[in-house]
């Protein structure tokens, strides 16, 4: 993600998430009409959490959603040194973890500076902002 933001320094919100959709692993994430934008590991059905913390562990039903927000806050702290804004994690929109591996990860995010905007993200895994010191 540095070399996104280096090689795409003054360059458009747009541009740079457009770069940063190359990078593998990074949730994909794309601004929508309104503000938004959306993003994921999954598409539209479920995947295995790709979290480390639970890598290997035999879960048994689903994961309250609260531990995504470790994971929403790792997707964060690449996305803004890609695009160079500070961004607040508003919510976990849905997550592998809380749905038994039925639904892909989304996170939402707000994206601080000039222009407001709301980046939906599904990554390694949503509105209530995040307090946790990860950022």
């Amino acid at each position: 993600m540095q070399a996104v933001a280096h090689e795409h320094a003054g360059h458009s919100l747009e541009t740079k998430l457009a770069a940063a959709r190359q990078v593998k692993y990074m949730g994909q994430p794309v601004l929508n009409d309104g503000g938004t934008s959306r993003a994921g590991i999954g598409g539209e059905a479920g995947v295995a959490c790709p979290c480390t913390v639970f890598a290997g562990l035999d879960l048994h039903g689903p994961v309250s959603s609260t531990c995504c927000y470790c994971c929403a806050g790792h997707l964060r702290f690449h996305y803004q040194i890609a695009l160079g804004l500070p961004l607040a994690t508003r919510a976990v929109l849905s997550s592998s973890l809380e749905s038994d591996a039925t639904r892909p990860c989304r996170f939402v995010y707000e994206i601080m500076g000039e222009e407001s905007h709301t980046l939906i993200s599904g990554g390694h895994g949503r509105p209530v902002r995040d307090r946790c010191r990860c950022r």
